[in-house]
């Protein structure tokens, strides 16, 4: 910057200038990055603000500036620097993730920290925000990013490289560092996820990890929004054993979080308890710091993940609904792709008395589950099939009741499958009678292939709360009138009118399940 154009007082002219016509910034660019580095607070800020509209005008500019700022991004960056890339971020989070994505390893790491602490245009990580420096700690590290003392580590490694899950994948690099060239690895999902996001997740982790007992964790993916917070595909080993992982990092709601975490602690607790039985999703570790987590058995879909009878959705769809509008059309984002078939009836019925029996073993021992539907059975395989049957998981047991105390419950159980006490206190309080009804509607899924409601929220609330009883022989005939009748008490609307205990409810259905 020239001393005539820094002189005086307010902004230089020429930031000035392409404040007032930005079509001329594409000139200027240099020098709106020089007044980055070296003018004062004021200057920096309006030089940024001028950066940002030279890329709005020319969306052809924006890899350059990126590129530009995050070679800024170091302990001494002025914070305009980060307000600039939060920005464009903010407004072109894909074309921004490209390029930040095609950047050295290092760079990326920098830019995706810097971007997740903002938030700008980014999932927030709202949680184990690493400082500077902080990319090899602990029991963290890259797959053949050479060694560190501590035996017990995080490994990001390509889940494709090998059989053996617990196996490093080659560096392509050749020089044993994190750093080098930009390298892609699979996604469990399918997608491609650069390495340099695989080291941000396992920094992020990192405390997690340090906390817990597993001896080596290996972080398999990136995270993907879960029913009570985010979660990673993992793979670990524990007391000398190999197992398959999916760590959890639970939301916290608004409010006492003091309380909740109480809450939260008492309930995992409890699941711990009862994960004995091989009808129950196993915990393998817990804890509440520096945030909730769990590190549970790794299971391959869920109910809701199985497409409904006939139906194959749109591609894209990740069956995420909002439910928080009473307009809302429950039935939009039905279940992912699939063949659309349901399980045999026999297979059906028998899923069903699997979920019994995990959910009974759960009562004996007090925990009531509270949140049945089909995001909270778990398959640890391939879709039902009449010649092989994956046995199903029950899985969350007790977590919503932590969550009920600071947030609609009604947040964390898919309306179609919420019992009427969800929704009007004159029914009572969720209790053991709520499993009887949520496992009704699982048995109604399993067996119809269908959601029992459907449409509006609105409506669907009306329908729960009906006194009137579900028919799944109305969508099959060859459904026999004894199953009408097991599952019409089971949903029964009142409590007084459904199965006493789950015991009960189990017993009838054996019996169907032997004629």
């Amino acid at each position: 910057m020239s001393e005539d154009e820094s002189a005086g007082v307010g902004p230089p002219g020429p930031v000035l200038d392409v404040l007032a016509d930005p079509t001329q910034g594409q000139h200027r660019l240099p020098y709106l990055l020089g007044v980055l580095d070296d003018g004062d607070a004021a200057d920096r800020l309006t030089a940024a603000t001028a950066l940002c509209l030279v890329v709005e005008d020319e969306p052809d500019m924006l890899p350059y500036v990126v590129e530009r700022l995050v070679d800024r991004l170091d302990d001494d960056a002025p914070v305009e620097v980060g307000h600039a890339l939060d920005y464009l971020a903010a407004g072109n989070p894909r074309a921004v993730d490209e390029t930040v994505s095609a950047m050295t390893e290092a760079d990326e790491v920098r830019a995706r920290r810097a971007l997740y602490q903002s938030g700008g245009g980014f999932a927030r990580s709202e949680y184990l925000q690493p400082g500077a420096g902080e990319c090899d700690v602990g029991r963290t590290r890259l797959a053949g990013a050479g060694s560190v003392d501590d035996p017990r580590q995080v490994r990001t490694i390509d889940p494709e490289a090998d059989d053996d899950p617990l196996t490093e994948a080659d560096d392509a690099g050749g020089d044993g560092g994190p750093a080098g060239d930009h390298q892609e690895v699979d996604h469990p999902d399918g997608r491609q996820v650069t390495r340099g996001t695989l080291s941000l997740v396992a920094d992020r982790l990192s405390e997690v990890i340090e906390r817990s007992r597993f001896e080596v964790l290996d972080v398999l993916s990136d995270r993907r929004r879960g029913r009570f917070g985010d979660v990673y595909r993992a793979s670990g080993r524990l007391d000398d054993e190999d197992v398959g992982v999916a760590l959890v990092v639970f939301r916290l709601p608004n409010g006492d979080w003091q309380r909740f975490l109480g809450d939260l602690r008492a309930a995992l607790a409890r699941w711990d308890g009862v994960d004995d039985h091989d009808r129950v999703r196993t915990v393998h570790d817990w804890g509440l710091r520096p945030r909730p987590w769990a590190a549970l058995s790794f299971t391959d879909e869920t109910l809701a993940d199985r497409p409904l009878a006939g139906q194959v959705p749109a591609d894209g769809d990740d069956g995420d609904r909002d439910v928080s509008d009473d307009d809302r059309d429950v039935s939009a984002g039905a279940e992912p792709s699939g063949d659309g078939q349901r399980p045999s009836l026999d297979a059906a019925v028998a899923a069903t008395l699997d979920l019994a029996d995990g959910l009974v073993h759960a009562h004996q021992h007090g925990v009531v589950h509270g949140a049945l539907d089909p995001e909270t059975v778990a398959f640890p395989g391939t879709a039902l099939t009449v010649t092989e049957r994956q046995r199903p998981f029950v899985t969350y047991p007790g977590i919503t009741t932590a969550y009920a105390g600071h947030a609609d419950v009604a947040e964390f159980v898919d309306p179609r499958y919420a019992a009427p006490e969800y929704f009007d206190d004159r029914f009572g309080a969720v209790d053991h009678a709520t499993d009887v009804y949520g496992l009704g509607l699982l048995c109604y899924r399993l067996v119809t292939g269908d959601h029992p409601y459907d449409g509006p929220l609105s409506a669907v609330r009306e329908a729960v709360v009906d006194d009137r009883s579900l028919r799944p022989s109305a969508v099959d005939p060859a459904i026999p009138a004894a199953l009408d009748r097991v599952i019409g008490k089971a949903t029964a609307t009142r409590k007084l009118k459904r199965y006493e205990t789950l015991t009960v409810f189990r017993r009838e259905l054996r019996s169907i399940d032997g004629e």
